[in-house]
């Protein structure tokens, strides 16, 4: 079996930041274009809401222009905001580290991983009067239990047996024997 232990500490410490980050042009460009959908927002509705109160005719004068002014601001907030998400936000968040079943190919040296399916453990619990065969390998994370998979090299394709205890992995032919972690050439 191998040590999965910093593959394991990659993904708890990968942090997909969807934050802005304070300063950057995407947090700028952001908090401009909310605090303008929401001022003019707010000053359209005061408007109307005098031009109500008054008895102001809203489709004539000059209500009609300041309601469409501020609903013309309003728009050009919301489309900073959407337009923030595309620019850098200087996130110092690392690198998404690879699926579990990626880094047990790069292990074995295997070009494919696929059709992973939980056939139980010894930590399998009844769920609604189901075990939880079936389920499909882990992408981010180790959880013990069996897995039935299928492994491509260039050579071949086999069924292989992915046995997963704390932080340890292992890889098991059709007959039971261990292979060798050989790792990418």
């Amino acid at each position: 079996m191998k040590d999965f232990t910093k593959w394991v500490e990659a993904w708890n410490t990968y942090s997909p930041s969807h934050k802005i980050t304070p300063g950057s042009p995407a947090y700028i460009c952001n908090e401009i274009g909310m605090t303008l959908a929401i001022v003019a927002a707010v000053l359209a509705l005061a408007v109307t809401v005098y031009a109500y109160a008054t008895g102001e005719d809203i489709e004539h004068g000059k209500t009609s222009h300041i309601i469409m002014c501020m609903f013309s601001l309003a728009i050009v907030g919301v489309i900073l905001m959407f337009m923030s998400e595309q620019l850098p936000s200087h996130s110092t968040s690392s690198t998404k580290p690879p699926t579990l079943s990626q880094q047990i190919g790069r292990t074995w040296n295997l070009d494919a991983l696929d059709d992973c399916k939980r056939t139980g453990g010894e930590n399998d619990f009844p769920v609604f009067g189901w075990l939880n065969d079936g389920e499909d390998l882990p992408d981010s994370r180790l959880k013990d239990g069996n897995w039935d998979c299928v492994a491509s090299t260039d050579e071949h394709t086999q069924h292989v047996l992915v046995h997963i205890k704390g932080d340890k992995v292992g890889l098991y032919d059709a007959q039971g024997k261990a292979l060798k972690p050989v790792g990418r050439k």
